[in-house]
């Protein structure tokens, strides 16, 4: 997403009555419990532990272009480090 569309998105939200939420990338890599947690209660989510992970392999969604765009996507199970 590009900045004009970040700053229309955020505007958008704002007119609504509500607050944008940003996520940085190397905030959820950092503590990605406390960070979802937290993520969560500002968005009104219950957490579930199960958002820490997900088992290794591809999706039936994935369609017939998986196995050449999404290898590095079906490997991880959590997240990655800083």
């Amino acid at each position: 997403m590009g900045s004009r569309q970040r700053s229309e998105l955020r505007d958008e939200i704002r007119d609504a009555g509500q607050a944008p939420v940003v996520i940085v990338s190397p905030d959820i890599r950092r503590d990605p419990e406390g960070f979802l947690r937290r993520l969560c209660a500002a968005i009104g989510l219950a957490y579930d532990p199960a958002m820490l992970g997900q088992p290794a392999g591809g999706h039936a969604q994935d369609g017939v272009w998986a196995p050449h765009w999404q290898a590095s996507v079906h490997r991880p199970t959590g997240f990655a480090g800083p």
